[in-house]
């Protein structure tokens, strides 16, 4: 793992017991803005990238999730589910839901991970400030 993944990991989990480390590292990685301008080069690379960047989209954030859950002792998988730019709940100007509504299906990239023997959807994607646009932030 990158010295900055490694430096990170120690910032945000230090002095805190699994389940605060948990969502220390939850929140942090949830907290970087969303962004598709930044490309990744792959999965290995990504968490690097992504603390480099200091902004990042699903893939990249669940890449840095997973290898941080993993650094907890947690078991991670990787689950992917279609996505459509133009699902009804986003509230979107007029404009943007007709740009919206010519992007094809795309593909999202979440986590899986077993917490106290169950398996639970670990979703950072969306940062806070998308909230007001009528993104699900998760808590």
């Amino acid at each position: 793992m990158s010295t900055l993944v490694d430096a990170s990991f120690r910032e945000w989990t230090l002095g805190l017991d699994p389940r605060e480390s948990r969502i220390s590292v939850f929140e942090h990685i949830r907290d970087i803005p969303y962004s598709l301008s930044v490309r990744m080069t792959g999965p290995d690379t990504a968490p690097e990238e992504i603390l480099s960047a200091g902004k990042g989209y699903c893939g990249p954030k669940h890449y840095l999730l997973a290898a941080m859950f993993r650094k907890l002792g947690l078991e991670v998988v990787f689950a992917t589910f279609p996505f459509l730019w133009n699902d009804p709940g986003l509230r979107y100007p007029p404009d943007l839901r007709a740009l919206a509504a010519t992007v094809p299906v795309a593909y999202h990239l979440a986590c899986r991970v077993r917490i106290n023997g169950q398996w639970v959807l670990v979703d950072v994607t969306w940062d806070p400030a998308l909230e007001k646009g009528g993104f699900p932030v998760n808590r």
